[in-house]
C-alpha cells in the first residue's frame, strides 16, 4: 500500500490497482480537489483503470454543499475508475440516512462506472473484486484487498492518534 495523502480528516492510498480513500470527521473541498489530482495521476499511470474504495467513518459529518458538489465532480470526471464502492460505516437511522444521501449524490454525479453503497467492508470487497481489471497480470484476491484497506485504516488511525 502506498499512502499518497494523509491528514486528520482523510487518507488516500493506492493498493495495486485500487485507490482507497478514508474520510474521517470532515470532508473538505480542498481535500477533495487534492484527492482528485492524485486520482488523475493514478489514471495516467494505470491505463487499464482500477477500483475506488471510499470509506466514510460512522462519526463523519455530512459534507457541505460545496464538498458534495466537488465529490460529484470528482466522480463524474474519473473515467479511469472501473468500479467504485462507498462504505458508510455505522448502523441505525443516521448511517442509513447518510447512505441514502450518498446514493442520491452518486445518481446526480452520473459517473461512467458502476458505483454501489455498502454498510461494511465485508460486503463491498466481493463486489469490488468481481469488476476489477487484472493488475500486472494478476487478479487481486479478496484477502489482498482487505489487507490494503486495513493498512490504510491503520495509517490513518496512527496519524490521528499522533495529532491528539
Amino acid at each position: 500500500m502506498l499512502t499518497r495523502r494523509l491528514d486528520h480528516n482523510h487518507t488516500f492510498a493506492f493498493h495495486g490497482n485500487v485507490m482507497i480513500l478514508v474520510w474521517g470527521r470532515e470532508t473538505l473541498v480542498d481535500a477533495v480537489v487534492a484527492v482528485c489530482r492524485e486520482m488523475d495521476q493514478f489514471g495516467a499511470q494505470n491505463p487499464q483503470g482500477g477500483g475506488l474504495v471510499t470509506i466514510v467513518e460512522a462519526d463523519a459529518e455530512m459534507p457541505s454543499t460545496a464538498a458534495r458538489s466537488a465529490v460529484a465532480d470528482l466522480l463524474r470526471r474519473a473515467t479511469y475508475v472501473r468500479r467504485s464502492a462507498l462504505i458508510q460505516e455505522g448502523s441505525g437511522f443516521r448511517a442509513a440516512a447518510v447512505r441514502g444521501v450518498v446514493t442520491g449524490m452518486t445518481l446526480l454525479a452520473k459517473q461512467s462506472f458502476p458505483h454501489q453503497v455498502f454498510d461494511s467492508t465485508r460486503s463491498a470487497i466481493p463486489w469490488m473484486i468481481a469488476g476489477l481489471p487484472p493488475h500486472l497480470g494478476a487478479v487481486m484476491s479478496p484477502l489482498d484487498l482487505e489487507s490494503g484497506i486495513q493498512d490504510a485504516r491503520r495509517v490513518f488511525d496512527e496519524h490521528r492518534r499522533g495529532r491528539r
